[in-house]
C-alpha cells in the first residue's frame, strides 16, 4: 500500500466517521470504522515531514488548509460560522509539523534542546487552542517522526491510536483505532500515483457537502 493510498483509506475512514456522527449517531459501527483515520493521518504527517523537499512550504500549506477548514468544521459540527470552543484537527497537524520544522532548524544550529522546548510548546498550544485531539496528536506525530524503525512505528500507531481516542470514548472504540497499525504493516514506503492534493482538500470539501446535505434535509 502506497503513501497516497493510505491517505485515501484515512479519508474514507474519516468520511464514514463523520457521516455516522451527523446522520446516524446511534450506529456505533460508523464510529468504530472512523477511529482508524486519525492515527493514519498522524503517521502520514510524520512521513511527509521526513520526505518533503520544502519543509517550510509544507508547513505553510497545512496552515492555509487549517484556516480554510475552520468555517466548514464549525458549520458541520456546531451549526455556526465561527465557534471558538473547539477547533479543527488540521490546526493540531499544522502545529506538529511546525514544531518538527523548528526542531530541525535548532538541531542544525546546535541547540537541539531549544527544539525540544518548541515541541513542548506546540503540545501546550494544541491544548490551549482546543484543536481536535489537542496536544496528544502533536506528541504522536513527533514520536512517529523520530521513530525510524518500521516495527516501532507500527507499535506507536497502535498505542497512539488507542490513546488518541481513550479520553471520552469507550474502550471498544479506542481499541478500534489501534487497527490503523494493520495498514502500516502493508505500507510499502512509496508515494504512489494518486494526486496528493486530493487528500489535502478532501477535509474541508467533505465537511461542506455533509453540512449542505443536513441543511437541505432540515429545510425540506
Amino acid at each position: 500500500m502506497s503513501r497516497n493510498l493510505l491517505r485515501v483509506a484515512a479519508c474514507v475512514s474519516m468520511l464514514i466517521d463523520h457521516v455516522g456522527f451527523m446522520f446516524f449517531p446511534g450506529a456505533i459501527v460508523f464510529r468504530m470504522i472512523g477511529r482508524i483515520a486519525m492515527p493514519l493521518f498522524a503517521f502520514l504527517l510524520a512521513e511527509g515531514c521526513r520526505k518533503t523537499n520544502g519543509f517550510g512550504k509544507y508547513c505553510f500549506r497545512l496552515w492555509i488548509l487549517a484556516v480554510i477548514s475552520e468555517v466548514p468544521f464549525d458549520l458541520a459540527f456546531f451549526g455556526g460560522w465561527w465557534y471558538l470552543g473547539y477547533q479543527n484537527v488540521v490546526i493540531g497537524l499544522a502545529l506538529a509539523a511546525s514544531a518538527i520544522f523548528f526542531f530541525e532548524r535548532m538541531r542544525k544550529l546546535g541547540v537541539t534542546w531549544v527544539g525540544y522546548i518548541g515541541l513542548i510548546v506546540a503540545m501546550v498550544l494544541g491544548e490551549i487552542s482546543r484543536a481536535d485531539y489537542g496536544g496528544v496528536l502533536v506528541c504522536l506525530v513527533a514520536v512517529l517522526y523520530f521513530c525510524q524503525d518500521r516495527t516501532l512505528q507500527i507499535i506507536v500507531v497502535a498505542v497512539g491510536g488507542f490513546l488518541l481516542n481513550f479520553s471520552g470514548w469507550n474502550l471498544e472504540l479506542s481499541l478500534c483505532a489501534s487497527f490503523a497499525a494493520v495498514l502500516i504493516i502493508i505500507y510499502n514506503g512509496k508515494r504512489g500515483s494518486i494526486p496528493q492534493w486530493i487528500s489535502y482538500w478532501f477535509y474541508p470539501f467533505h465537511l461542506v457537502i455533509l453540512f449542505s446535505v443536513r441543511w437541505i434535509g432540515v429545510v425540506i
